[in-house]
C-alpha cells in the first residue's frame, strides 16, 4: 500500500506542493531525514540529486526534502533540469545567483 504523508504547507523546491500526498516514497524520505540532521550538524554544504524518469515523483520528494531541511535553518538551493538544447550548469548558476542577490 503506498505511504501517504500530508502536510498543508507549500514549498519553492520544484514548484510542488506539500498538500498533495506523497505517495510511495516513504523509504527515500526516511533516508533524506536521517541525512538531514547529520549535514546540519557538520556545517558543510552538500547535494542530492535524484534522478529517476519523469512522473515518478522527484520534484515532490525534493520538496519534502528541503521543507524538512528549511525547518532546520538550512539554506536550500533548488534547480531543475533543463532540456538538451540548453547551456550546461545553468540551473545551478542561476541559482548560486539568485543567493547573491543582484548584480549591476
Amino acid at each position: 500500500m503506498p505511504s501517504r504523508n500530508d502536510h498543508s504547507e507549500t514549498t519553492e523546491a520544484g514548484g510542488d506542493s506539500l498538500e498533495e500526498p506523497l505517495i510511495d516514497r516513504q523509504l527515500e524520505l526516511d533516508l533524506l531525514r536521517q541525512h538531514i540532521p547529520r549535514v546540519a550538524e557538520s556545517g558543510k554544504g552538500h547535494a542530492v540529486l535524484f534522478l529517476g524518469e519523469s512522473g515518478v515523483g522527484k520534484s515532490r520528494l525534493a520538496a519534502e526534502a528541503a521543507a524538512e531541511a528549511r525547518k532546520r535553518g538550512m539554506t536550500v538551493i533548488s534547480v531543475r533540469c533543463l532540456g538538451r538544447s540548453a547551456e550546461p550548469l545553468l540551473p545551478f548558476k542561476e541559482a548560486l545567483a539568485s543567493l547573491s542577490g543582484p548584480h549591476s
